[in-house]
């Protein structure tokens, strides 16, 4: 195991992972590193332990309570336990303009005889490895000051801290009197105002000190005043009260497996910490810590992440935002267009957005102010469709994702799926004229779509990212076309879930998913440039398909490695991991949004999600399925899985499933306002089912699946495990790792076969194990220990990793 992998802490993936805390709406985000450093994009604290000052390194941090974003950590050296946290808090008169980050460091004598710790805080302007932005450069007459418990630089706060701290300017150096940059040569990069507390302490004694940050520094009195008089513990109390409300007081989830019980609520966290504003105007989302615009294909998710949740209070600030991105053709233009609306990229994907939210919250004078942009970008498809040669949207070129030139299936997968929502948006607002012609351009759309995707499978053997005439061109570049990554598998398998396009059962579907997974899985995630890149949230886009077509062991699989990919707070990156390393680009830190929001909405489907009409165009022929997903790490007597206010398509739907041995009772308690067609409940994969009855009836196992009246109350289940079905799940996890293509430059590198599995001796052994997080978790380790031994043996070194190391002084140094 790698050292720094802390098997009591929650799990980490990334060797170096960021988080973020604070308030929702704010101007910029607040990160706390990898080595818990609180950093502002203006400034940053860090923190020491021990006489030697050495670094704190917070790999392993986490989320108070496993989701509110008070970070946590503690470790201990000797017999002194080390204990940190550390959140943001809008503090009046700041607000969520200027937040004040809260730092509680700790430290316990744990032993039986007295003990020496010390622990130590101080500034600068960046530690510089895994931040986002740089800070200006320091001019050498800044100056800068101390008191008994604050830290100025040219008169402006920037640190309290608990008093009676020995006090350094620099490392080594007393702090005696105001210095400038120019006296200690330091640099933005340079530790400065360091305060010390070096205690004796008695077995059992804590000594604790409170240190708090501005994001931007204070001149004012009074406000440096409210900053230094501000309480720790009441405003902690305020904090852990906002979120606790915020999330639990809408719809919630309970899933009897920690990883994924925490993520649900998490994701929605870094969801809502993405968001921006400024001067308590302004609000809008954002794509998360790498992207702080906002990304129209990214939307789509998030849209459905927060109606789903009940957030609708996050969504509706976008509103405006969304109606000033479409263009005079109706277009809706992302940051990929440039501006050009020859070209299409997320008009689907904004269309749907405006279009669904109103049918979620069935607020009609919402939708009678944005169906004139509906009207609109409805027309753009119409256009497109009837003067298309393919019948299809206009094509695109590779500005992301995809990687091609021409008709891209994403595009017109979501052209079809905002179609859908506004037709049923015109219905809604009784646009009948409106309803019957666009539901003739759907009937004709659709065909158009489903001759395309059959003559990619026909040539290509399954479902392409690019339709007929796509060419390959590299990103950016129109002269040079010989670009080794086209045609990369994105979205092009939303065929099930969300679009419908074709059915479940359909063989194109299997084939698709069977086919990405062959060439373009590694770690149990999908990547992107040809497994050149771990891209662990797209992933999703594959286990929501699973989910459609009822492949529930795939769908655990894929997000059980997608949770694995995930951070200790349970955030995701964007992409630029290299197989096998751990290691994102410095540059490019996580937490993402977009990861966040696909991972919410998908462990929201698999306990409740709408399905089935031709994506609600036949609302009489829509279902709702209620715990489709269930992992058998969850079956056990005495669990229960929750469902607890979910607005839903049809109204609102509390349910429970409670688990006894060999069976278990679900419980449903919905308020629709139009009941689906069915209430759908699926067999888990890993039981057989002897008898079900709802409401006292029986009911008829459908292949697996129990179609139940929309008014049941009480289904009763009686089941057994399938003999021998959790054998060599451990063995297939790592043989599925042995047969990774990796990064096949030359696309037809997927015409030879894969590499050939194998299992070490102590593999083949293994006790049969249920599938579960944690067994995904130690499968991994084992592969990840195996691939270590195999690099150091070749003669690589590892870089381990290290906090920012301490930048002394250029003058001679005291001793501290």
């Amino acid at each position: 195991m790698n050292p720094l992998d802390d098997p009591g802490k929650e799990w980490c993936f990334l060797l170096k992972s960021t988080t973020v805390i604070g308030v929702p709406f704010v101007p910029r985000p607040i990160q706390v590193t990898f080595d818990g450093a609180v950093f502002t994009g203006n400034a940053e604290l860090c923190f020491f332990y021990g006489p030697g000052l050495t670094p704190v390194l917070l790999r392993q941090k986490s989320f108070l309570n496993g989701w509110i974003p008070v970070v946590t950590d503690s470790w201990k050296i000797g017999d002194i336990t080390y204990d940190i946290e550390i959140f943001g808090a809008d503090i009046a008169p700041f607000g969520s303009d200027n937040t004040i980050q809260f730092v509680r460091y700790r430290m316990t004598n744990t032993g039986a005889r007295p003990t020496e710790g010390t622990i130590t805080a101080a500034v600068r302007g960046s530690g510089e490895d895994s931040r986002l932005g740089q800070v200006p450069a320091l001019p050498p007459q800044t100056l800068f000051r101390m008191t008994d418990r604050a830290f100025f630089k040219d008169d402006r706060l920037l640190f309290t801290f608990h008093p009676g701290a020995e006090r350094f300017a620099v490392p080594g150096q007393a702090y005696v009197a105001p210095f400038k940059a120019a006296d200690h040569a330091l640099t933005s990069r340079a530790e400065m105002g360091l305060v010390m507390y070096h205690k004796r302490l008695e077995p059992g004694e804590t000594f604790t000190a409170i240190f708090k940050m501005p994001r931007m520094p204070l001149f004012e009195a009074d406000a440096i005043a409210t900053a230094e008089t501000a309480d720790y513990d009441q405003t902690r109390e305020k904090v852990i009260a906002f979120w606790t409300r915020l999330i639990e007081g809408h719809a919630t989830f309970s899933i009897p497996e920690k990883r994924v019980n925490d993520s649900y609520r998490a994701s929605l966290i870094h969801l809502i910490l993405a968001t921006r504003g400024h001067g308590g105007k302004d609000h809008r989302q954002g794509s998360g810590l790498p992207y702080d615009d906002l990304f129209l294909n990214d939307y789509f998710d998030m849209l459905l992440a927060y109606d789903t949740a009940g957030l609708t209070e996050f969504a509706e600030p976008n509103i405006d935002w969304l109606l000033q991105k479409q263009h005079t053709s109706g277009m809706f233009i992302d940051v990929h267009n440039r501006g050009d609306d020859t070209i299409v990229t997320s008009h689907g994907q904004a269309l749907f957005c405006l279009a669904y939210h109103g049918l979620m919250t069935r607020d009609k004078a919402y939708g009678r102010k944005v169906y004139p942009a509906i009207c609109k970008g409805v027309e753009l498809i119409i256009h497109d469709h009837k003067t298309n040669k393919y019948g299809l949207l206009r094509p695109s070129i590779p500005y992301d994702a995809p990687m091609l030139e021409g008709h891209h299936t994403c595009h017109n997968l979501f052209g079809l799926l905002a179609l859908q929502a506004s037709i049923r948006m015109a219905r809604f607002l009784g646009e009948k004229e409106d309803t019957s012609a666009w539901t003739e351009v759907w009937q004709t759309y659709k065909q158009a779509i489903i001759k395309a995707v059959d003559e990619a499978y026909r040539k290509e053997g399954y479902i392409t990212s690019g339709l007929y005439d796509w060419t390959r061109w590299v990103q950016g570049n129109p002269v040079y076309r010989g670009n080794e990554c086209a045609n990369q598998d994105w979205e092009n398998n939303l065929l099930v879930y969300p679009s419908e396009l074709l059915d479940p059962d359909d063989p194109r579907v299997a084939v698709t998913l069977a086919t990405i997974r062959r060439r373009k899985y590694c770690e149990g995630c999908m990547t992107y440039r040809n497994g050149q890149h771990i891209h662990q949230y797209i992933t999703l886009n594959q286990a929501n398909q699973y989910l459609a077509i009822g492949d529930q062991k795939h769908a655990l699989l894929d997000l059980y490695h997608v949770l694995l990919h995930n951070g200790s707070t349970h955030e995701g990156f964007e992409n630029l991991v290299e197989p096998w390393t751990r290691t994102v680009k410095p540059t490019c830190p996580p937490p993402h949004a977009w990861a966040a929001a696909k991972t919410a909405l998908f462990i929201r489907n698999l306990m409740v999600v709408e399905r089935g009409g031709h994506g609600g165009l036949d609302e009489s022929a829509r279902d709702l399925w209620l715990f489709s997903l269930i992992s058998p790490a969850w079956e056990k007597p005495g669990n229960k899985l929750e469902i607890r206010n979910a607005p839903t398509e049809m109204g609102t739907v509390s349910a429970s499933l409670a688990f006894s041995k060999n069976s278990a009772v679900m419980n449903v308690d919905a308020k629709f306002h139009r009941p689906p067609q069915h209430i759908v409940f699926r067999i888990p994969w890993f039981l057989t089912l002897e008898l079900a009855t709802a409401d006292g009836a029986i009911v008829r196992d459908d292949g697996g699946v129990l179609r139940l009246r929309p008014d049941v109350k009480t289904v009763s289940l009686a089941w057994v495990k399938k003999p021998g079905i959790h054998k060599d799940t451990y063995q297939e996890i790592l043989k599925s790792y042995r047969m990774e293509y990796g990064y096949i430059k030359d696309p037809d590198g997927y015409k030879q076969p894969p590499p050939e599995p194998f299992l070490l001796d102590d593999e083949i052994h293994a006790p049969a194990e249920p599938l579960s997080f944690d067994l995904i978790r130690r499968a991994y380790q084992k592969e990840y220990e195996r691939r270590i031994r195999m690099a150091v043996s070749a003669g690589d070194v590892a870089t381990p990793v290290e906090a920012p190391a301490l930048v002394f002084s250029t003058h001679k140094r005291n001793s501290a």
